[in-house]
């Protein structure tokens, strides 16, 4: 059988699309200049862990510097992969941001792949392709020591394996898929809501016969639950070692929390300004709520409006086979069940567990809003209507601007100053100087001791553990921290006469213990 050669223009879409991947890992690279961005206990747990991991510690954090933890509140997949690079002499820290990079890269190129699967346009592939490669929000999130970019990672790339099981229908492929899908969720526990979406589809476009299609969904629930349900067996029957909570330093943190009906609203703006934001100038989002659900009203109502009518007007009846649509649009079906069940999940996760709503919660909608957009699109376009055809290229355009713009602004700021606890600002800083000189030969309690193994590499005590009794005088050093909701005043001012002041920042102020002798 002779070699197929590939036509030109998929030889040209492939090498753009390469471009664009490799020009994604530069930008994080180049956002990163100062390191990877930290988000205190976070950052620390996925750090810390991958260090024990490479040290043959096990899943553990330390508490302080005899204490060790085991991790119960997030799951370990970043940490094992971070563990990996430890094992060839790449620093954690080093190696979240080489990652991040790496990933978001490769996730551009994902995008890129499935929208061309799915539109069958190198045009709007490239299109989605490059509104990922530009958004200012998912180039500021692969910028931290986070989850986020493993787990958006896994999500492409097994939703592209499941799209194509439900074209060719091969068992190695739902297999495949499975085992993706078990690495979402072993990335962030929202991975839940990837299973579901998958075990739907698979209903949704199940097989001739109820026995094929409950085999199908054995397999994928079997296969990517399995290593979870070990994951929380193992972190329910774990014996704590120390403090594990979710503020094992003791110190003071304002939690935002609301109840009842005024917790439902803030919930509900916090979702719906946060997921507006990613296509709309921030400008016109607050304040014009009910002007926007007009707008939203219209771009769901007017497209497919206009879509029935030329689709009934060319193709009968048959436009109206929804199994016939769903099979020709399949990851446009897969993001849209995504978005719903996702939403669902979140919004139950934050009403009936810790009522909290933080808007990287709402990152991934973002990704299964640009695959829906894209491919609606798309489909406008293949209506042969000139004017329909002017407001598709009105909106890419629009889209275009919007994403370029936002990001040229944002991320030479993300260059020159750097992101969260790792900014230049506080790296830079003399109390950081000191703290890492200080880190391996003098005793340090702190009231932010996450942030101080971020940033030297070592944990401190609990600022609560210190006492003037067992201090050890000229060898303990306190580092306090002032940084957002964390400060401890009243430490600085109960030991005032028994501290001396070695450096003092925006954030961080360094004392020595001298015990005050009395005249």
């Amino acid at each position: 059988m002779p070699y197929a050669r590939e036509k030109p223009e998929e030889i040209i879409f492939a090498i753009v699309l390469l471009c664009l991947g490799v020009i994604g890992t530069a930008v994080i690279y180049y956002a990163t200049f100062w390191g990877v961005g930290f988000i205190d206990w976070d950052s620390f747990n996925y750090i810390a862990v991958a260090r024990s991991l490479a040290e043959g510690r096990g899943f553990v954090y330390p508490v302080d510097p005899k204490t060790y933890a085991p991790l119960t509140n997030f799951p370990p997949m970043l940490s094992i992969v971070l563990a990996a690079f430890e094992l060839v002499n790449i620093d954690a820290v080093s190696a979240a941001r080489h990652l991040n990079a790496i990933l978001f890269g490769l996730s551009t190129i994902l995008m890129g792949i499935a929208l061309k699967r799915e539109t069958r346009s190198p045009v709007f592939a490239l299109l989605g392709a490059f509104l990922f490669l530009t958004s200012s929000t998912l180039i500021f999130y692969y910028s931290f020591a986070l989850a986020e970019a493993l787990y958006l990672f896994f999500t492409l790339l097994g939703f592209i394996l499941l799209t194509t099981y439900i074209t060719d229908g091969k068992r190695y492929q739902l297999i495949l898929t499975s085992v993706v899908l078990s690495l979402t969720i072993m990335t962030r526990y929202i991975g839940i809501a990837n299973i579901f979406t998958a075990l739907f589809v698979l209903l949704l476009y199940r097989k001739k016969g109820y026995l094929l299609t409950l085999l199908d969904l054995i397999i994928l629930g079997v296969i990517s639950l399995a290593p979870f349900l070990l994951w929380m067996t193992r972190s329910f029957t774990t014996a704590p070692t120390g403090d594990s909570s979710l503020n094992p330093a003791g110190i003071q943190q304002v939690e935002y929390w609301f109840t009842g009906k005024q917790h439902y609203i803030i919930m509900f703006l916090t979702i719906y300004h946060t997921f507006y934001k990613y296509f709309l100038p921030e400008k016109i989002v607050v304040g014009y709520e009910k002007e926007q659900l007009l707008l939203i009203l219209g771009l769901i109502v007017v497209p497919i409006t206009v879509l029935l009518y030329f689709g009934l007007k060319k193709h009968g009846d048959a436009f109206y086979n929804i199994k016939s649509l769903a099979r020709s649009f399949p990851t446009f079906i897969i993001y849209g069940i995504y978005f719903i069940i996702y939403f669902a999940v979140i919004i139950g996760v934050t009403m009936f567990g810790k009522p909290v709503m933080v808007e990287r919660m709402i990152l991934p909608s973002l990704l299964a809003g640009l695959i829906i957009i894209i491919t609606g699109l798309s489909l406008t376009w293949l209506v042969k209507n000139r004017v329909v055809r002017i407001v598709t290229v009105l909106i890419s355009i629009y889209l275009i601007i919007f994403s370029l713009s936002t990001s040229i602004e944002s991320v030479p700021g993300y260059h020159n100053q750097g992101l969260g606890l790792g900014r230049k600002s506080i790296q830079r800083s003399e109390s950081i100087l000191l703290l890492k000189e200080f880190s391996k030969s003098k005793t340090i309690y702190s009231n932010y001791p996450w942030a101080l193994y971020l940033h030297t590499g070592e944990i401190g005590y609990r600022i609560n553990a210190f006492s003037p009794e067992v201090a050890s005088a000229n060898n303990t050093v306190i580092a306090l921290f002032s940084y957002e909701a964390v400060h401890s005043p009243e430490f600085a001012h109960k030991y005032s006469e028994d501290l001396e002041l070695l450096a003092s920042g925006i954030h961080i102020s360094v004392y020595l213990f001298k015990p005050h002798v009395p005249e």
